[in-house]
C-alpha cells in the first residue's frame, strides 16, 4: 500500500513540476523579445539571403552536363528533380528567370 502511495505521490509531484514548467515557458514566450533576437534585426531579410545563398550555390554545384548528385555520385535523378524544382520556385522556368539556364540544362540531362 505505501509503494503505491509513493508512485501516485512522484505522479502527481512531476505533473505539477511539468505544469509549472510550462506555464513558465509559457510566460517567458509572451514577453517580447526575450533574450532570444535582436528587434533591429529583420528576420525575412535573413531568409531571404539564405536562399539566395542556396540558390546561388545550386547554379555552381550544377554538372557541365545539367544534373546534381548526392554524394558519391548517389541520386542523380532525385537530386537533379529537387535541384530544378528549387530554382522554379525562386521563378525561373525553362525560358525566363535567373535560373533559366540551369533549369533548362536541368530538364535536358534528365529527358536524355
Amino acid at each position: 500500500m505505501n509503494a503505491r502511495k509513493n508512485f501516485v505521490g512522484s505522479r502527481l509531484s512531476r505533473r505539477r513540476f511539468l505544469a509549472s514548467a510550462f506555464s513558465a515557458l509559457g510566460a517567458t514566450a509572451s514577453i517580447p523579445n526575450f533574450g532570444f533576437a535582436d528587434p533591429k534585426v529583420d528576420e525575412k531579410q535573413q531568409v531571404e539571403d539564405a536562399v539566395d545563398k542556396g540558390l546561388e550555390w545550386l547554379k555552381k554545384s550544377q554538372a557541365a552536363d545539367g544534373h546534381w548528385e548526392g554524394n558519391n555520385g548517389a541520386f542523380q535523378v532525385a537530386m537533379t528533380g529537387l535541384a530544378g524544382m528549387a530554382l522554379m520556385m525562386e521563378g525561373s522556368n525553362l525560358k525566363e528567370g535567373k535560373y533559366s539556364e540551369q533549369v533548362a540544362k536541368a530538364v535536358e540531362w534528365c529527358m536524355k
